[in-house]
């Protein structure tokens, strides 16, 4: 298995590459690469941005534009021909105690995705690649939504039991980026 960081969406709504927003002097994808290297020997990100060239992970262009975290999923799966464990890179504050809780409920062949005070995240999850062709049938008939696709394909979805409000934050627009400079 090797681990990823999803980072190829255009950021509409920050106007401005979320990944390489700085938190305690250090960018968001660089803290989510770091996290993920506890937990899996090899990193890599998902999308490519000449930014991304002084980290340490390789990047994964996407084989289909313009797809969203799906496509960014399924370009990882094809790229690496291996199970990966995804995280988004608005989520800055995911914590290894949170994937390493998410990887010991797997079931093999199953998409596995976190849920947290009943929301459901499909940006942090395991994606097996055997379901390297079904993503792709998504991808061809235009079906984006991750909580639909998630669905369709039974996803195991794990309710985190502990209190961790802060790994679960996601980070989309200036004004939730403002909240959280002022609260670190």
């Amino acid at each position: 298995m090797k681990a990823v960081v999803l980072a190829g969406g255009k950021s509409s709504r920050m106007g401005e590459n979320k990944a390489l927003l700085q938190l305690q002097g250090e960018t968001f994808i660089s803290k989510i690469g770091k996290t993920l290297s506890t937990i899996c020997p090899k990193v890599y990100i998902s999308g490519q941005d000449t930014a991304y060239n002084a980290l340490p992970y390789p990047q994964i262009p996407d084989i289909y534009t313009e797809k969203g975290p799906l496509g960014g999923i399924y370009s990882a799966l094809a790229f690496l021909r291996d199970d990966i464990l995804v995280c988004s890179c608005d989520m800055p504050f995911i914590a290894p105690k949170v994937l390493q809780y998410l990887l010991s409920q797997v079931t093999p062949q199953h998409i596995t995705v976190l849920s947290y005070q009943q929301k459901i995240f499909p940006v942090v999850g395991y994606y097996p690649y055997a379901l390297l062709t079904d993503l792709e049938t998504y991808i061809n008939q235009d079906m984006l939504k991750m909580q639909v696709i998630i669905k369709e394909l039974n996803a195991k979805v794990i309710a985190y039991p502990n209190e961790d409000t802060l790994a679960f934050t996601n980070i989309n627009t200036p004004q939730q980026w403002a909240l959280i400079n002022n609260t670190k």
